[in-house]
């Protein structure tokens, strides 16, 4: 049985799961629970992330014609 296919695709899924891991640091709770409040008063949704918050429109769904 060969296992080398396995070997490097379980090494890019470590990869994959690394770099998203690195690439998102979280904001601190105080940070975080400010934004929800701040976004929520908007009727928005909240994004926190490099302790900058960010409000991002809801989507609305269509109604069918």
């Amino acid at each position: 049985m060969n296992l080398s296919l396995p070997f490097w695709l379980l090494l890019a899924l470590i990869g994959l799961f690394a770099t998203v891991t690195v690439g998102q640091t979280p904001c601190p709770s105080s940070t975080r629970v400010r934004c929800n409040i701040l976004c929520r008063s908007y009727s928005k949704f909240s994004s926190c992330s490099n302790s900058e918050c960010v409000c991002v429109d809801k989507p609305t769904t269509k109604s069918p014609a």
